[in-house]
């Protein structure tokens, strides 16, 4: 019963139920609206029911960065972006790599 539940609430919503990269609600990334103007949202806005797939693509897939350094969505809001595996590792590897990440 809980997979279909699980199931469901991936089809019918993109709200992720718990951030699983260490991101928080209140982490904030910088947006650009609709209108071209720059804003400070939050993962908890990015994860609201009221927005769509397509608005969360759009602000996943920002890039820029504000002025005083504050990062786009992407680089924030890892579970709902799905960049997880962008996000820089917490702890150092046991095993060196052997080619440099892309990261």
């Amino acid at each position: 019963i809980l997979v279909l539940a699980l199931a469901l609430k991936m089809v019918h919503s993109d709200q992720v139920d718990e951030f699983l990269c260490g991101e928080k609600n209140n982490d904030k990334f910088y947006y650009k609206k609709s209108n071209g103007s720059f804003a400070v949202r939050t993962c908890e806005f990015l994860n609201n029911d009221d927005r769509t797939t397509r608005q969360i693509r759009i602000t996943c897939a920002s890039t820029e960065e504000s002025p005083d350094g504050l990062k786009p969505a992407s680089e924030v809001c890892f579970t709902i972006c799905d960049t997880c595996s962008k996000m820089p590792s917490q702890l150092p590897s046991d095993v060196p790599s052997p080619l440099p990440s892309d990261v």
